[in-house]
């Protein structure tokens, strides 16, 4: 019963992690510029063009409140094409991107030995950002692996290891 669990958790993240393959692929770089803070606006159901923020800082609502942080659209590596993902950050070990829909951070860890690059990337994220743990903590992040970096975490969101309770619980 547990090998089939575990063989599905990897079929699910095989397939997550190949659409955002897919998604990330077609996308294109936003332009960067100057401008005012501001909030990120509602994801676009509509033919209106999409208008990446442009201030240093955004916020994003939660229901602790709001947490501003560093306008991650002006430096990101890549936005897929129905701007949803944005990839932040990416490394040879670990990648981190949010997903505009139910905004939500998702971190992945790539590579052995998974606690120190998961502390790695939790570090990179809050860098990234300009947040602290607490901030943090009130955001929407989602940590997980697959089965070939650590088959006991795989399919598993992990949350931030800094954060009580593991993480942010959706409503």
């Amino acid at each position: 019963m547990r090998k089939t669990i575990i063989i599905g958790t990897v079929v699910v993240i095989a397939i997550a992690a190949g659409a955002l393959f897919f998604v990330l692929r077609g996308g294109s770089s936003p332009a960067g510029g100057g401008g005012t803070t501001g909030t990120l606006p509602p994801v676009a159901t509509g033919t209106a063009p999409f208008t990446p923020p442009t201030g240093a800082t955004l916020t994003i609502g939660t229901p602790e409140g709001g947490v501003v942080m560093n306008n991650f659209y002006n430096t990101t590596r890549q936005v897929s094409a129905d701007h949803t993902a944005i990839l932040i950050e990416q490394t040879s070990t670990y990648n981190i991107t949010y997903y505009a829909p139910d905004s939500s951070f998702n971190i992945l860890i790539e590579a052995a030995p998974f606690e120190t690059v998961r502390a790695e990337a939790e570090q990179a994220f809050l860098q990234a950002l300009g947040i602290s743990q607490a901030d943090a903590c009130k955001l929407n992040v989602k940590v997980g692996t697959t089965i070939d970096v650590d088959p006991d975490y795989a399919g598993v969101n992990l949350g931030l290891s800094f954060c009580a309770a593991g993480a942010f619980q959706p409503q």
